[in-house]
């Protein structure tokens, strides 16, 4: 039988990342193959999310708010870890070089990379997530591998072209990594879905746990959860609220002290300590969900539930991008729509397109042949 490995961010404490790494390990082995994820850290990602009681590196603000935020760090961490142990098979073995990787690499039969930011040398770069590694028979192939961006930094645009050279099959995430492996290495690409998307609602709800119930909230409420401190997040729930009479819950907002001052006196309810279970069951269980991220937005469209996208300050290209694909850009929020009502937030939240239902199908079974065809072939 083949033996697939795959390599992505597996251990990054973030809820996109984690879950993509599930739900690939977790697609491949329905399909019947024994898979693990390589336990490759890289080093600049460990220093990203590594949990310090002390972090003088971002000023007196940053360290006065690493103390006030410590233990909420740890014990995320913590579920975060628990998750990564009970939930995804990874190698035995961890790699912390590419010569490491090399050298027990021989035998591999077919290697994926992606899904996540595994090709954006601005976040890492790292020959392991290009698969330059195995032998000349190993099959590399990626699934939903992304750039992070439309072009990449002048310095890596020879070595990452001379990498693509060798993989088997690509796909990529974006419309616009299409194009740039087609510049950097002259290889046809195409683009499928966030590995989530591979796994049906029922699937994901597999991972609920009791989190809802603790919190008292069977009786329904609306959910936020935002990547950045967003004034427009917070105001379009408040009105929701009004509308629906459902307490707002936050999940994963800023670990600052302001900011947990400023929820507990709106009276809402946050959840810092959340790990990638809580997060799947408070999105399974929402009335209505209010987000300005990418993973936010997937997991509302799997659970098909009425929600509104915030735009982000900074990134909105694969939010658009979903919303566009599916036509659901009607959900996608305007500066113009502070002006609604709770009420008409609400229809907005559950517009719908007729086609909406059979083109995510589609494309889930587009991403899907992709996945069985390469492995197979």
């Amino acid at each position: 039988m083949k033996n697939i490995k795959t390599i992505t961010f597996h251990n990054a404490y973030n809820y996109g990342a984690m879950l993509q790494t599930y739900a690939l390990q977790s697609k491949i082995k329905n399909l019947r193959y024994e898979t693990e994820v390589i336990n490759f850290l890289s080093e600049k990602l460990e220093k990203d999310y590594e949990v310090k009681f002390f972090n003088f590196s971002n000023g007196v603000k940053k360290f006065i708010s690493s103390l006030t935020s410590y233990s909420i760090r740890k014990k995320r961490a913590e579920i975060f870890e628990k998750f990564l142990r009970e939930k995804i098979k990874l190698t035995e073995k961890r790699y912390l070089t590419i010569e490491e990787l090399r050298k027990d690499s021989e035998s591999f039969d077919i290697c994926i990379t992606g899904s996540d930011q595994v090709w954006n040398p601005a976040i890492v770069y790292s020959p392991a997530y290009f698969l330059d590694f195995g032998n000349k028979k190993m099959k590399r192939i990626s699934y939903a591998a992304s750039f992070g961006q439309e072009k990449i930094l002048k310095e890596y645009e020879e070595k990452v072209g001379e990498h693509l050279k060798k993989f088997d099959y690509i796909s990529v995430r974006e419309k616009s990594g299409i194009n740039l492996v087609k510049e950097l290495s002259g290889k046809y690409a195409v683009q499928v879905l966030d590995p989530v998307f591979l796994l049906s609602k029922n699937e994901w709800r597999k991972l609920e746990n009791n989190i809802v119930k603790d919190f008292g909230l069977e009786d329904g409420y609306i959910l936020i959860y935002s990547m950045e401190k967003n004034p427009l997040v917070m105001e379009i729930a408040e009105k929701l609220k009004k509308y629906l009479n459902k307490p707002i819950v936050v999940i994963h907002s800023s670990y600052g002290i302001m900011t947990q001052i400023e929820i507990l006196k709106s009276k809402n309810i946050n959840i810092p300590v959340a790990g990638p279970q809580e997060f799947v069951t408070l999105f399974a269980n929402a009335d209505c969900i209010v987000t300005n991220s990418f993973h936010g937005t997937a997991f509302s469209i799997i659970f098909d539930k009425p929600f509104l996208s915030v735009p982000h300050s900074t990134r909105n290209t694969r939010l658009q991008s979903i919303l566009e694909l599916l036509k659901l850009e009607k959900r996608f929020v305007s500066i113009d729509d502070r002006n609604l009502s709770g009420k008409e937030l609400f229809n907005k939240a559950k517009l719908k397109d007729k086609n909406t239902n059979l083109l995510l199908q589609n494309e889930i079974k587009k991403s899907e042949e992709f996945l069985i065809s390469t492995i197979e072939n």
